[in-house]
């Protein structure tokens, strides 16, 4: 689950609507407050000509943006009725700011059609004058307020019963600096997400065993994302943890080698049974054995009976909730962004902590409409953790990385996920994986990282092609606009705003 996030200024106007061939009128309302990258709920009133409420055979609700091509990242679905007329949409999702258009279609006893509403999703933009010692109008002054540290609010996993438990976060970080969780004893958790780099590693791509094709992401702040990986190939924390140890390249190990590692130190078995996790047997086990791993590892797990897979993958799924537990522990702290937008709530803000350069990056980047950077980097972390498609995943075709096209898959097959037997939520808490949608631009998306701690996180993107945060600054500026680039607008700065936005960027980091 997300991270709560005070909202971000944003407004939706949609209103009473025709369809097309005006055999019912349509009115569409949020029922909660349409939040960039949240999933909430509308309603949805049919009527006929008369004003009689319409019960409807087929009812769909739909939509995207049509400057960008794509449609929702989620798929919505009405669930209910409410009343004569009017039901209940859920799954709900924008990813980003701008205008999209909402579809509702309408199949009755008058026949089908179809209304359209647009709606603006985005922060207010006004011409109110500047605020006196700020450089900042209202408006933007709201919104810096809104991206800060002090909107952010704990993250919540009902995937995960040991989540915000101080004992599994204190075990779960001696398990991410062991390197014995890997096959070589070589290789931990921290190899390749460092604490002095924001928890990440340097490289353009990581290296485990292998040398692997991605960048390593920054775990700050990462338990309020809603999928893990750049390609989302996971829905929750504590599977994403499970995956690096059992992967070929990485940690090398299985899910029988963890165990095995975990029972035979007497103070982790003492930890884990004070958890309540129960560990199996495994003196009559080879030393590694799982459904991934070497030849002789897949078989070895063939062997077992299905009952002997079910004890070990039960306490397998609870070493990866223990990891996440520490993992999510690890916050951003406030930087001197932070510190401004702090001040500009109190009463006498005094000189603010950023220097001309740094103020005249800040507007850059609230201007929506001059650099679009709050479409997808928004709220406390700089980030919607959604999925775009800025044309990095098909260099070349050797080089392809097909992204969230293909993560989206992986997470719904993943036993570990959401709404599998080794999760603690109930059915009803998995709306992620209930709602997640199809989309052609899925193809070489991938999630929108957070903006916090830039200058130790490099190099950037999911490749790591760029080393400084001017370069990738250059590539918004070469590439946007461009028709086979659909997400990425024009973006027309100059090299001195290019560098405000970049000395701007450099205050988030602590």
């Amino acid at each position: 689950m997300a991270l709560v996030t005070a909202p971000p200024l944003v407004r939706a106007s949609g209103e009473t609507a025709w369809t097309q061939n005006r055999l019912y009128r349509v009115e569409i309302e949020a029922r909660t407050e349409p939040i960039v990258g949240k999933l909430h709920e509308w309603t949805v009133s049919v009527s006929d000509a008369q004003g009689n409420p319409v019960i409807p055979q087929r009812l769909a609700f739909y939509g995207g943006m049509p400057a960008h091509g794509h449609g929702m990242s989620s798929e919505p679905q009405v669930t209910r009725q409410l009343s004569p007329g009017q039901f209940l949409v859920e799954g709900v999702s924008f990813n980003m700011h701008g205008r999209w258009e909402i579809v509702v279609g309408v199949s009755a006893a008058a026949g089908s059609d179809k209304a359209r509403f647009d709606l603006r999703i985005g922060p207010l933009q006004t011409d109110q004058p500047a605020e006196p010692g700020s450089g900042l109008t209202q408006a933007e002054i709201e919104l810096t307020q809104s991206l800060a540290l002090s909107a952010l609010r704990p993250a919540a996993d009902p995937s995960n019963r040991l989540h915000n438990n101080a004992n599994a976060a204190a075990l779960g970080k001696r398990l991410f600096f062991d390197p014995g969780l890997s096959r070589d004893g070589q290789i931990a958790c921290v190899s390749c997400h460092q604490p002095d780099l924001a928890f990440t590693d340097g490289n353009k791509q990581s290296v485990g065993s292998q040398q692997t094709r991605r960048n390593a992401q920054t775990l700050i702040g990462i338990a309020g994302a809603d999928w893990f990986y750049w390609d989302g190939r996971r829905d929750s924390l504590w599977a994403q943890n499970l995956t690096p140890l059992e992967t070929q390249g990485e940690m090398d190990s299985t899910r029988v080698g963890v165990l095995r590692h975990l029972i035979s130190n007497s103070e982790y078995a003492e930890q884990l049974a004070g958890l309540d996790i129960a560990m199996p047997t495994l003196a009559d086990l080879p030393a590694q054995a799982g459904p991934y791993g070497t030849s002789e590892d897949k078989l070895s797990w063939q062997r077992l009976s299905a009952a002997r897979q079910e004890q070990i993958n039960r306490a397998f799924a609870s070493v990866g909730k223990v990891l996440a537990s520490y993992v999510a522990t690890l916050l951003p702290e406030a930087a001197r962004f932070d510190q401004l937008a702090d001040a500009l709530a109190a009463d006498d803000p005094g000189p603010s902590p950023l220097n001309k350069s740094e103020t005249r990056g800040l507007k850059l980047f609230l201007d929506a409409g001059k650099t679009h950077c709050l479409r997808c980097h928004n709220g406390p972390m700089f980030s919607n953790f959604g999925f775009h498609n800025i044309g990095t995943g098909s260099a070349s075709p050797a080089a392809q990385d097909l992204g969230w096209a293909v993560g989206r898959t992986a997470s719904n097959y993943d036993p570990f996920n959401c709404r599998g037997r080794y999760s603690d939520a109930a059915a009803d808490e998995c709306q992620q994986l209930r709602y997640t949608g199809s989309d052609e631009h899925s193809v070489g998306a991938f999630k929108v990282p957070t903006l916090r701690a830039l200058t130790r996180t490099g190099p950037y993107m999911h490749d790591g092609r760029f080393s400084t945060l001017t370069e990738v600054i250059d590539y918004y500026r070469d590439v946007g606009g461009d028709p086979m680039v659909p997400e990425l607008p024009t973006l027309t700065i100059s090299d001195a705003e290019r560098d405000d936005l970049v000395a701007f960027l450099k205050t988030l980091s602590y």
